[in-house]
């Protein structure tokens, strides 16, 4: 194979990785990568994220969770056109599952009691997004 025929064949490879990828963006679906295996999971399904170091630990409405081996800030960017605002260096939440704020703590209650702490710098943010609901 010369050299122009492995570039081409790479190209359409890319080209097909980015379709699927759009694909997962239209269907609400995304990829997690863990140590085992690959987990297919619906966006509406993922409650909050925490970063864990290099990892990021997911937790769904179901109660469950998984550790991920990619950062919180790649999650960021590819959850921010589906409802999620990082709150904290550390906290991505799913905006349709907040239950409450307090103003007086600056932590968020989430729909399953736990509190996720809000930044200074997020919290006037987070009030003016919380208003338009």
């Amino acid at each position: 194979m010369d050299a122009v025929s492995r570039i081409e064949g790479q190209d359409k490879a890319a080209q097909r990785i980015d379709l699927l990828k759009e694909n997962f963006v239209k269907a609400k679906r995304i990829a997690l990568n863990t140590l085992e295996k690959i987990h297919i999971v619906n966006v509406e399904e993922i409650l909050r994220c925490e970063s864990n170091i290099n990892y990021t630990m997911f937790y769904f409405t179901d109660g469950t969770k998984l550790l991920v081996t990619k950062t919180l800030k790649e999650f960021d960017n590819l959850l921010s056109g589906h409802n999620f605002i990082r709150v904290h260096q550390s906290h991505l939440i799913n905006t349709n599952f907040i239950k409450e704020f307090l103003k007086s703590a600056g932590d968020i209650v989430m729909k399953d009691g736990t509190k996720v702490p809000v930044s200074t710098r997020k919290k006037q943010v987070l009030m003016d997004m919380i208003s338009n609901f």
